[in-house]
C-alpha cells in the first residue's frame, strides 16, 4: 500500500512542478511582453521628439532669415491689373505667408478692403 501511496504523491508532486513551471513561463512571457511594449513606446517617443525638433529648427531658420536681412520700404505706383496678392508674390520673402504680407500692406497703407486702382501709390516692404 505504501508504494501505491508514493506513486500518488509523486504524481501530485509532478503536477505541482509542472504548474510552477507554467507559472514561471507565464511570468517570463509577461515580462518579455512588457519589455517589448516599453521599448516600442520609447522608440515612438524618440521618433516624435526627433520629428518635432526638426520642425522647430526649420521654423527657426525661416524666422532667422528675416532677422539677418534688412527690411526696406519703397513706394510703388499701381499699374493696370495689379492686385495685392500679385504685389505680395513680387515683394514678400519666399517663405513668407502671402496672406499675412497682404494684411500688413493693407495696414501700412490704411486700406479698408482689397481694392487698389491704377495710379494709386502704395508703400510695400522687402528684405535685402
Amino acid at each position: 500500500m505504501r508504494a501505491g501511496k508514493m506513486k500518488a504523491d509523486n504524481r501530485a508532486h509532478n503536477y505541482n512542478k509542472s504548474s510552477v513551471l507554467i507559472c514561471i513561463e507565464q511570468r517570463h512571457h509577461r515580462a518579455r511582453r512588457r519589455r517589448f511594449i516599453n521599448i516600442t513606446a520609447f522608440i515612438c517617443m524618440v521618433s516624435v521628439i526627433a520629428a518635432l525638433s526638426g520642425v522647430i529648427v526649420k521654423a527657426n531658420d525661416k524666422v532667422s532669415s528675416h532677422l539677418t536681412a534688412d527690411k526696406y520700404y519703397t513706394s510703388i505706383s499701381i499699374e493696370r491689373n495689379d492686385t495685392l496678392w500679385g504685389l505680395a508674390q513680387q515683394y514678400a520673402p519666399e517663405e513668407a505667408d502671402i496672406n499675412a504680407y497682404v494684411k500688413e500692406i493693407k495696414t501700412i497703407n490704411r486700406l479698408s478692403d482689397d481694392n487698389i486702382t491704377q495710379g494709386q501709390n502704395l508703400i510695400v516692404y522687402y528684405y535685402k
